[in-house]
């Protein structure tokens, strides 16, 4: 959507809603707690992911269930595809870690063939991960990525950018991105407001521990989010 579209559509939902004054809280209130923060004393809880909330520069790092907050799988995503030539829809969508991850960018080259499919080759910032086309699953050579014939978009990608036909050659580019911090070095001092930090994110849902290392001061609470556990399929 364009920026008229975004309005049109928040219309369209706007007209939908009504206000329920017998509705006295929302459900998804009771998925996060706020917990005190003190020195040398380990929180535990039960969540998927935790944030810190602090209006201090405090020196301090985080230790969930004994792990740095990068050394937990979940707490890494991709970032969204980028290509050349190409417009914002993503030629493969919908791909997960399948390993630790560390912050690089990858270049993903890919070329029609003549059965209509795509060949492809992987690189991340330090050597190739492998080569495949799209008709078949492909894990790469380190094991952090992984795509499926069903999450290539290749033809409507292009088709909405305007592509056409699609270009002997398309470079596409993705990050891997770590959704957490493992210590506390953002400057929150310049912002006298109280701001939420995210610690780590992904993790199972069930209970964990966190440990705080360094100043902590006073003020600084930890925002837990605990939702409900999906019922088994």
């Amino acid at each position: 959507l364009n920026a008229h579209g975004e309005y049109l559509m928040a219309e369209c939902v706007k007209a939908s809603l009504r206000y329920n004054p017998e509705c006295k809280t929302i459900p998804a209130e009771a998925w996060r707690s706020v917990v005190d923060v003190e020195v040398g004393k380990p929180i535990k809880f039960t969540g998927v992911a935790a944030e810190i909330i602090t209006d201090k520069a405090a020196p301090l790092s985080f230790l969930v269930d004994g792990k740095k907050p990068s050394e937990h799988e979940g707490s890494w995503t991709f970032s969204r595809m980028e290509q050349k030539p190409g417009g914002k829809w993503p030629l493969v969508a919908g791909f997960v870690p399948q390993k630790l991850l560390r912050e690089e960018t990858w270049t993903l080259t890919i070329k029609p063939t003549i059965d209509k499919q795509y060949s492809f080759r992987l690189k991340n910032s330090v050597e190739q991960e492998g080569r495949g086309t799209s008709d078949k699953s492909f894990t790469s050579k380190s094991g952090m990525v992984k795509f499926e014939k069903s999450q290539w978009n290749v033809d409507f990608a292009l088709f909405l950018a305007g592509v056409t036909p699609v270009p002997e050659e398309v470079v596409a580019t993705f990050r891997s991105v770590f959704n957490g911090m493992d210590s506390m070095h953002q400057n929150v001092a310049e912002n006298t407001k109280l701001r939420k930090l995210l610690i780590v994110s992904g993790l199972p849902n069930k209970e964990h521990t966190i440990e705080f290392k360094g100043e902590i001061g006073t003020g600084v609470q930890l925002l837990i989010h605990s939702p409900p556990t999906p019922p088994a399929k």
